[in-house]
């Protein structure tokens, strides 16, 4: 795709032989169904400068993708983008993620088993990860989005919802009764470390003097002590 386009309009690659794609920084929008039904579709680039700010509904259906790294300027993930793509593995938002919106049935039935939502999200739609069957592990990074229904139906038994310390929406909220709810707690900065003082002239002299005579006074005394308890261990 040449670097000057910024928009992939609808269906533009729609049941095509790509193997892989790589899209350049200046896209802004990727269209409804751009590359759904592109059956060979195995790998997903992005620009480390990606401007991308929204992926369209099924934009990537029935691809086989496997990684897919979200860009930090992706605001929305629209209607069954990445749906039915049973392969993908791996879902990854990059640092300093703006996302904001995963509409109804984005990861729908894919092959993920753990994620890690980005802090700015403020909306999970109806059904978003539903029967992903492998997933036991959704960590948040900021307060509860607005959660649609059948979200997480379907998923791995037992699977555990992490959230920070301090963020709200998760203790005692339906939308999360399927998970074992987890605190992750920030640990506490380590103090520097005191500063030993320095001495010099005059102040080093007397300080070595005075931990020479020390020294001698301890070991005198630790090797009396042994030497004692072994004389009277032994005849």
């Amino acid at each position: 795709i040449p670097p000057s386009v910024t928009a992939i309009g609808g269906s533009a690659f729609e049941d095509s032989s790509l193997t892989t794609i790589e899209i350049p920084a200046s896209v802004i929008s990727i269209g409804t169904s751009a590359f759904a039904g592109a059956g060979n579709l195995a790998e997903l680039k992005f620009s480390e400068t990606s401007s991308l700010v929204e992926i369209g509904n099924a934009a990537f259906y029935g691809t086989i993708l496997q990684d897919v790294a979200i860009p930090a300027s992706v605001k929305k993930i629209a209607s069954a983008a990445f749906s039915g793509v049973t392969t993908v593995r791996t879902l990854t938002f990059a640092t300093g993620s703006l996302l904001e919106v995963i509409e109804q049935s984005a990861f729908f039935n894919t092959a993920l088993s753990q994620v890690t939502l980005p802090a700015t999200l403020t909306t999970l739609g109806n059904s978003a990860f539903r029967n992903a069957s492998s997933l036991n592990s959704v960590k948040f990074l900021g307060d509860a989005p607005s959660v649609g229904s059948n979200v997480f139906l379907g998923i791995a038994s037992e699977p555990t919802l992490t959230y920070q310390e301090g963020a709200s929406g998760f203790e005692g909220s339906s939308d999360f009764d399927a998970f074992n709810l987890v605190i992750a707690r920030a640990i506490p900065a380590a103090e520097p470390p005191t500063s030993a003082p320095v001495y010099a002239g005059p102040q080093l002299d007397a300080m070595q003097s005075a931990t020479a005579g020390l020294e001698v006074g301890f070991f005198g005394r630790r090797l009396g002590s042994v030497t004692s308890a072994y004389a009277g261990s032994f005849p």
